[in-house]
């Protein structure tokens, strides 16, 4: 684990209502958190797992420690979860 944050690629979903189409687009935009709002990127291990719904427990999963704020997924939510592109994935 490095003390020192490094810079993260975010993917933040959005989406906005378009009055031609009577639709909601959604755009992708990618964030870059660097220098003091960087972060450390940890494998989720033991106990964490347990805390995870079944259906997600066997997907891979890792801690993101950062001090920036990062859209988290919620039940039933209207807004998508930002999702990080770490070593050529996408961890949600």
């Amino acid at each position: 684990m490095s003390l020192f944050p490094k810079p993260l690629s975010i993917i933040r979903t959005s989406r906005a209502y378009n009055g031609n189409t009577g639709r909601f687009d959604r755009t992708e935009s990618t964030i870059t958190l660097a220098g003091a709002n960087g972060g450390s990127v940890q494998p989720l291990t033991g106990e964490e797992i347990l805390s995870l719904e079944p259906g997600r427990r066997d997907r891979g999963q890792v801690w993101i420690f950062t001090r920036s704020t990062l859209v988290t997924p919620l039940e039933a939510a209207d807004t998508a979860p930002d999702r990080l592109l770490w070593n050529g994935k996408l961890w949600e």
